[in-house]
Parts: C-alpha cells; sequence; structure tokens
C-alpha cells in the first residue's frame, strides 16, 4: 500500500474517510470508527495556556467513549517528559470538537507533542461493544505519526497602538463534504484566543452551506446549515473574546468560463454556489458568473475578495470540478484580493505578481492575507484521492499569516451594547477595502508621513519615513526592501540585511514621483508586507 505523501503547497484539512463511492470493499481509507484528530495552535505566549484541541466525525455512526489520555512532550532541548490523564468522554455525533486540556509551556522554542488517546466503542451499528483501540495523534487509517507542534514565544507578536489582526479565511464544521470536515467555530475561537487573533471570518463553501443536516451531500433549500451558522455568530457576538465575523467562499463563473472561489466578507444573505462541489457526476452550470454577482453584490455593504489568488489548482480540480486560477480580467472586476493564503512559496508570488499587474495598469487592488484553514493548527490530515490516499503538511495554519489594520482611538472590537448596533463588520471592511491593512506573521511594517501611521492607501504630508519593528522570536533579518512602481512596473529603491529590532528609516521625497511604494520584510522566521502606499 503506498504511505501518505507531504506536499508543503497541498490543501491539508481533516480528511473524511468514509465516503466510499464504490463501496467500502474498494477503499482503503475506510474505517468502522470515527475519524478524530488532535491539534494544538501553532504559536503560544510562554506562560499562557495552550489548549489541546480535538476534532471528529462520524461519531453518531460509530460512537466511542474516551478512556485516557498519554502525553509525551519534547522541550526545545529534545528532553521527553510524560503526563496522564484519565477520561471519560463520549463522542456520539456527526461533527464536534472540545478542548482535552490546556497545557503550560515555559521554555522558548519548539515543543513537539505526540498524545495517545485510548477509546472504546459504544453500542451501535460500528462493531462489538466495549472494543478498545490506542491512537496516536488520529484515528485515521494510514497516515504517519507526525508530532504535534507549537512555538512557544518568549514575548507576545509586536502591537501598533489600535491594531487589531484577524484571519479573513477560515472554514468551520460547516465545511462538510466527499473528502473534508472543518471544526467547530467554538473550537477556532478558543484557538484564536491563544493565537493573539482578534478576529476572523467564518467563510465556509456555499456548496457545503446549502447541505442538509442529516446528509452533507445534498442540497436543502430551507439552508438549515447556513442558518445554524448564523445563529450561532449572533451568540457569538454578544460575548467577550475574538470577534467573528461572518462569510463565505462562494463558486462563481469565471471571466471566459472556469469556476473561481469567491470571499464575501460580511453578506447580507445566501449567496449559492455549488458548480464545484462534486456533488454530482456531471458538471454543473454556476448559479452565479462573477460580473453579475459582482452587481448583485453592489451597495450590500459586503466586500468580496478573490480567493487564493495565485494558487493553481490541481489536475483533478482543473478537470473534474473545472476550477481554475485567477486571471487579470477576473482581478480587474474587484479591488480586493487573497494573495497570501498559507504560505510564501510559488502561489504567494503568483498572487503577487497578479496584484502588481493591477497597479501597474492603474487599477485600485488591495490584497490581505489569511490561511484559508479547513481546521488545520498546526498539523493537516488530508485526502489526496477520495477512499484512496492519504497525505499531510504544515501549510495554510489557521491564524499564522494574518491581515492587521488600525482602529481609531477608544476603538475597539468589544461586543457592543445591547441596544446598539453592531459596526465591528464595517469598520473592519472599511480598512480592509481602503487598503489600509498589513500583510504579517509578527514583525511590523508602517510608514509615517504628516502625523499619520499608514500600512497602505494614501500617506500625506512631508517628512515620511518607514519603520521597522522586528519579532523578537523570529530570528535574524533576512533583508527589508522598498519598491517604487509605475506602469512599466517597480524598481528597488532601496535594500537593508542590517537593522535594529526597531528602526526608524527617512524616505527621500523623489518616493512621489512613484504611483506606488510598499515594502517587504523577510526575519529567519517572520514576513511582513505592507500594501500599495499611495501620494497625495
Amino acid at each position: 500500500m503506498r504511505g501518505p505523501t507531504h506536499h508543503a503547497e497541498s490543501h491539508p484539512r481533516y480528511a473524511e474517510l468514509h465516503y466510499t463511492p464504490l463501496g467500502k470493499s474498494l477503499s482503503r481509507l475506510w474505517q468502522p470508527w470515527p475519524e478524530i484528530y488532535l491539534d494544538l495552535p501553532w504559536r503560544i505566549t510562554a506562560g499562557r495556556p495552550l489548549p489541546l484541541l480535538l476534532a471528529f466525525a462520524d461519531a453518531h455512526r460509530f460512537p466511542v467513549r474516551l478512556l485516557a489520555l498519554e502525553l509525551t512532550l519534547a522541550d526545545p532541548r529534545g528532553r521527553l517528559t510524560q503526563q496522564r490523564r484519565d477520561l471519560d468522554i463520549r463522542l456520539e455525533t456527526p461533527v464536534g470538537g472540545l478542548v482535552l486540556l490546556e497545557l503550560e509551556l515555559e521554555d522558548p522554542g519548539t515543543w513537539e507533542l505526540w498524545a495517545d488517546l485510548r477509546a472504546e466503542r459504544l453500542p451501535g451499528p460500528g462493531g462489538a461493544a466495549g472494543q478498545e483501540i490506542l491512537f496516536r495523534n488520529h484515528l485515521a487509517r494510514g497516515l504517519p505519526e507526525e508530532p504535534l507542534r507549537v512555538r512557544v514565544d518568549r514575548t507576545p507578536p509586536p502591537l501598533l497602538p489600535g491594531m487589531v489582526q484577524g484571519d479573513p479565511h477560515v472554514h468551520s464544521s460547516a465545511t462538510r463534504d466527499m473528502i473534508e470536515f472543518g471544526p467547530p467555530p467554538e473550537l477556532l475561537r478558543r484557538a484564536a484566543r491563544a493565537l493573539d487573533l482578534d478576529w476572523f471570518a467564518l467563510t465556509d463553501h456555499s456548496y457545503d452551506l446549502d447541505d442538509g443536516v442529516e446528509n452533507p451531500r445534498r442540497a436543502d433549500p430551507a439552508l438549515p446549515i447556513w442558518r445554524r451558522q448564523q445563529e450561532w455568530l449572533a451568540a457569538a457576538a454578544a460575548t467577550p473574546g475574538p470577534f467573528v465575523m461572518g462569510g463565505e467562499e462562494c463558486s462563481v463563473g469565471g471571466v471566459g468560463g472556469g469556476i473561481l472561489h469567491l470571499l464575501l466578507l460580511a453578506p447580507d444573505r445566501f449567496w449559492p454556489g455549488s458548480a464545484d462541489g462534486g456533488e454530482s457526476w456531471l458538471p454543473r452550470r454556476p448559479e452565479w458568473r462573477l460580473p453579475a454577482l459582482l452587481e448583485a453584490l453592489a451597495g450590500s455593504g459586503c466586500l468580496p475578495v478573490s480567493a487564493h489568488t495565485g494558487e493553481r489548482p490541481g489536475a483533478g480540480e482543473r478537470w473534474l470540478l473545472r476550477r481554475r486560477s485567477w486571471r487579470g480580467e477576473d482581478m480587474a472586476l474587484l479591488t480586493a484580493h487573497q494573495v497570501l493564503s498559507g504560505g510564501l512559496g510559488a502561489a504567494f508570488r503568483a498572487g503577487r505578481r497578479l496584484w502588481l499587474e493591477q497597479l501597474a495598469r492603474g487599477r485600485p487592488a488591495v490584497i490581505l492575507a489569511g490561511g484559508d484553514s479547513h481546521g488545520h493548527f498546526s498539523l493537516g490530515r488530508s485526502v489526496h484521492v477520495p477512499a484512496w490516499s492519504l497525505g499531510w503538511g504544515r501549510s495554510q495554519l489557521f491564524g499564522r499569516h494574518r491581515s492587521a489594520c488600525l482602529l481609531a482611538a477608544g476603538e475597539a472590537l468589544a461586543p457592543p451594547a445591547s441596544d446598539q448596533p453592531d459596526q465591528r463588520p464595517r469598520r473592519l471592511l472599511a480598512e480592509l477595502e481602503a487598503g489600509r491593512t498589513l500583510l504579517t506573521d509578527g514583525p511590523l511594517l508602517w510608514f509615517t508621513g504628516g502625523g499619520q501611521t499608514c500600512l497602505g492607501g494614501i500617506l500625506a504630508g512631508g517628512g515620511s519615513h518607514l519603520h521597522v519593528r522586528l519579532r523578537d522570536d523570529a530570528g535574524p533579518l533576512r533583508w527589508l526592501r522598498l519598491w517604487g512602481g509605475a506602469a512599466a512596473g517597480e524598481t528597488l529603491l532601496a535594500e537593508w540585511r542590517k537593522l535594529p529590532p526597531t528602526a526608524e528609516l527617512p524616505l527621500s521625497s523623489a518616493w512621489r514621483a512613484h504611483r506606488w511604494l510598499r515594502a517587504e520584510l523577510r526575519q529567519a522566521d517572520g514576513f511582513a508586507m505592507t500594501n500599495a502606499v499611495r501620494p497625495d
């Protein structure tokens, strides 16, 4: 049997093992147990509680009781310690999740963890009640025992006054189909607190949000999944914690054909998009073409964003589902683009190039960063071929690459008073749509001019400076680069290889001769990039 593979640029998510279109006897993945996956947030600040997260699916078909947990931890020096806990936890619902326990890791550096869980089968159709099984990190046939991994930082990520950071592309348990499922939104919110995220957007697939509760592979016109999510969002909005924005990842027809994924942030209703959901053997026509959907969204308050721009779908997605990459003619129809989707590899470079082409043509274009996480906190487990092969990866981490913007003095993302309208979506979208947004996984870059702080957009006044704040735990600076752009493309204006942890770099007034200015920074384990800055 061919073993699982690791693809750094793949889409890791919780693998669905019970889809057997040709019968379970022809599946290499089917198992008479629920899918169970353990994970950790990818980073934590020393001394803060670190949640050990568990997500599961199909426990209504194969109910189990968790009996005991044994942890093996390797600290940054490789020293091993063990902990054991007795459990009495029943898993009996179609999907779910919980925090098994909280750890406190003091030593800075990278920790690895192996979680051995012992479970017994409860009465049900899956097999003899009382049968026990022992598994490590995941109950999924054919996956290696890869460790969970967390980076413990000495200090929290640096912030500017009023800065809020979030992930605008996140999937939850409402995303559930033949090959994957996501974690409950409560689990995402708990992980967001550990990651120092101020907000995130739930952007589940449109072709999953219209499914029935009992059959996630068939649409229900009553939209019970979508309505449940709206109820959860309304309840979460009234409680303290990271703010959760409503959203959707809608499948639309691109210019000239093919299927594209479009993020809808704070939509006013459900927008159908079932063409590439794989819910039928024959290709489906998209409910919306991109120009028509954008016209319908105009004035609704929703921000449409090209999703994972620069990413090239795999062969199976292209041939069977008609998915394709974003092109310049598609991007010209909207102004916001997610060019960073979980990694700094080829897809990011392609998305950045497409964005710069829009700027060179004089079109307004802003960029965002997000994870496109499907429940991937530190270790992703995914289906490569349905019913046949699995893989794993550490890309597309929830909250790793985030979009940061600045609120005004006195503003916050706390819940509003019960008699006041919730202005948080409007305020966040105003900053994102204007491009006043930094893409980062920790370090900070910003411009100042005319007494104003600028992450992108208009830079007013004289005496302009570029400011740098490195992240303490991200290693040495590799480079900081400053570009100026015009119709012919970009010119590298300056490069720095050595800087103190905090630096203020004066800009020549000649930069105003350029159509735009931008800065990008790399530490050994850190990244930051501003949006385009334009002279007033």
